[in-house]
């Protein structure tokens, strides 16, 4: 049984001082002032889920790292098979938005890791994943979130920055330690990061400083939508974890962290993912939209959405991640079940600009959107889906060769293509039935000819 009981005497926080810069001046969208651009580093939460939970499970016999996300409108998306030794150069919330580069040095990379991620607008802007080395990092919705300012190192825009953190580390610990390096803007988001080690941290950034829970600040491997010390203080008033106060799964008014943290702590001795799921599914509350299991211990992703309820899955070693062969994509909400390692199509322009358009248009649809934000500059979603796109592609329109789509099959309608099997599951396919309609041929021939001679000896 796994125990992950908080004491009082670890119920502390880990408050690292505010990166330089520290105060931020936020100006309403095109305020100019001394001739500079200025743009708030925190947009309002367009678009993401109010209920969202990430939490990790881990024993002698277990690991499962388990993610709701949640939102009051179906969430399209693409798992992305990203190669290592890949140039990026990153890019912040103002350049993508309104199109403006900031004053800040810019950011270039070559991917040390490979990784699989869920992909809110395409490749390279991520919601989370993990990558070859067993780093894992997920977003969740944190109101009053704000992000630190400093002009004198990047700024980058937080969907990219978890990808930047995928491609370069393999620790939470290597993570924490070059938190400093970029600013973030964007949406209003905490984030929960883990290792093969089972090292966990939660990443908070609150009126402008860096707060980090980890190690004994973190006991209870469990991130949702509050702050993670504002949650163990409301933990420690239940039974089990210090308080009196008795913990009913059914009341669904208890705040998730507590459901999930009394479902870690009170785990039957077997465990698989269908008790990852079980989890999860305990913390709906009527706005999930994707829920993934990945167990660690079989290097295995599992995966179901609102619109493609069965559980899906597939083994993240038989991915080629080196920069050699193409990058694989597969729609998230595809209606498919079981083993869906075959249905992963390669990666071209025209497919991934279909993704980026189908998630900004559904991220503009709630809440206020994104159009306001642009119409001021005088841009509109297809400039952003542009931009978006150029990104992924490495600052062309073109792509790398990491990104060719060997297939020489692009289908005009990305979103068809992304949900059907690949040539090579074709092929497979076609082969077994073949195989087996020859039998049934040859059984039949072979019984129709014993039943003749048989007539024929009479």
């Amino acid at each position: 049984m796994a125990s992950c009981r908080p004491s009082s005497e670890n119920l502390t926080a880990v408050n690292h001082a505010p990166l330089p810069g520290g105060e931020i001046h936020i100006a309403p969208l095109g305020e100019v002032t001394s001739g500079t651009v200025l743009f708030s580093s925190t947009l309002p939460s367009v678009g993401i889920g109010s209920s969202c939970s990430t939490f990790m499970f881990r024993t002698d016999d277990a690991f499962l790292i388990g993610h709701n996300l949640d939102s009051g409108r179906e969430v399209p998306g693409t798992i992305v098979i990203n190669k290592r030794n890949v140039k990026k150069t990153g890019v912040s919330a103002l350049e993508l938005i309104v199109g403006i580069k900031p004053i800040n040095p810019s950011v270039e990379w070559t991917s040390r890791y490979g990784s699989i991620t869920f992909n809110a607008w395409g490749k390279e802007f991520i919601d989370g994943g993990i990558n070859e080395a067993g780093l894992y990092i997920h977003e969740m919705t944190l109101l009053g979130t704000r992000f630190p300012e400093d002009d004198e190192v990047p700024r980058m825009f937080m969907m990219q920055w978890m990808q930047y953190q995928l491609d370069n580390y393999a620790t939470v610990e290597e993570v924490l330690l070059n938190l400093s390096t970029i600013v973030l803007d964007g949406w209003t988001w905490h984030f929960f990061v883990s290792d093969k080690d089972g090292n966990t941290a939660g990443i908070e950034f609150i009126d402008g400083d860096l707060n980090v829970s980890t190690g004994n600040s973190m006991p209870m491997p469990v991130l949702c939508n509050d702050a993670y010390q504002e949650e163990l203080v409301n933990l420690i008033n239940y039974t089990g974890f210090g308080g009196e106060e008795s913990v009913s799964l059914r009341d669904k008014g208890t705040a998730r962290f507590v459901h999930a943290a009394y479902m870690i702590q009170n785990a039957p001795q077997s465990i698989d993912p269908d008790y990852g799921f079980k989890i999860l599914k305990n913390l709906e509350r009527g706005l999930t939209q994707w829920s993934i299991v990945i167990d660690m211990k079989q290097g295995r992703v599992y995966f179901r959405t609102s619109t493609g309820r069965k559980i899906k899955y597939f083994d993240m070693s038989r991915f080629d991640l080196s920069p050699d062969t193409p990058v694989k994509m597969l729609n998230i909400n595809a209606n498919l079940k079981g083993d869906v390692f075959y249905y992963f199509v390669d990666y071209s322009p025209k497919r991934n600009w279909r993704a980026a358009k189908e998630g900004i248009e559904s991220t503009d649809s709630y809440e206020q959107g994104l159009s306001k934000s642009l119409e001021q500059y005088g841009y509109d979603l297809d400039d952003l889906i542009d931009r978006v796109c150029t990104v992924a592609n490495g600052e062309s329109c073109g792509s790398s060769l990491a990104d060719t789509d060997s297939s020489g099959n692009t289908d005009d309608i990305a979103e068809d293509a992304l949900s059907k099997p690949s040539q090579n599951g074709n092929w497979i396919l076609l082969l077994v039935l073949g195989i087996s309609l020859a039998l049934l041929i040859s059984i039949s021939l072979f019984l129709f000819y014993r039943k003749w001679r048989g007539r024929s000896a009479k």
